[in-house]
């Protein structure tokens, strides 16, 4: 039996755009094991939905905190996190903002990206070529594809010999909205 998530976190920690724009997030300050996904509702609102957007060299990418539950209660649903929190061991959701590696590449910010997440460029690196990403498992994912969870069995089962495997499937889409090649 396959794991199936319906939402899987991905750590990017930095990456280069033809070696000339480096997007590292330190420009994005956070205190120390914080988070910012948008809950203080400061995005642009469209019926429920908050979309906040972030800069990094010449990358732009977004969040969205989504209301639509009603009361005090909201989520982020969508998009990229700037993140600094460094807990590396502690197993369930609520370390969903956490990197597995306890720090990003260099920096000690990083992304958390989740539900179809999009990384887009402007300026200079708008319709180039990236050169390099790096990437890691969040905390959460991490710990749950070990040991297993509510939400999915431990890799490998019990044996240890099923059949398990996790896929990141990265596309490259130009300024029309194309694929650019190969994913």
């Amino acid at each position: 039996m396959k794991k199936n998530y319906l939402s899987v976190l991905l750590l990017i920690t930095s990456f280069t755009v033809n070696a000339q724009t480096v997007s590292d997030f330190e420009n994005l300050v956070l205190a120390p094991n914080s988070f910012f996904n948008g809950s203080d509702l400061s995005g642009v609102n469209s019926p429920k939905k908050f979309t906040t957007k972030f800069t990094s060299g010449d990358a732009f990418f977004t969040s969205i905190y989504d209301t639509s539950f009603g009361g005090d209660f909201g989520f982020w649903s969508k998009g990229i996190v700037p993140s600094s929190y460094t807990d590396s061991t502690t197993s369930g959701s609520g370390n969903k903002y956490s990197s597995r590696a306890g720090r990003g590449n260099n920096s000690s910010t990083y992304l958390v990206a989740k539900n179809n997440a999009q990384i887009m460029f402007e300026n200079g690196a708008k319709d180039t070529t990236v050169n390099s990403i790096y990437i890691t498992n969040s905390t959460y994912t991490a710990n749950s594809m070990r040991d297993g969870d509510s939400f999915g069995k431990k890799f490998g089962g019990t044996s240890g010999d099923d059949p398990d495997w996790f896929l990141l499937t990265i596309k490259g889409i130009g300024s029309t909205g194309n694929l650019t090649g190969d994913s």
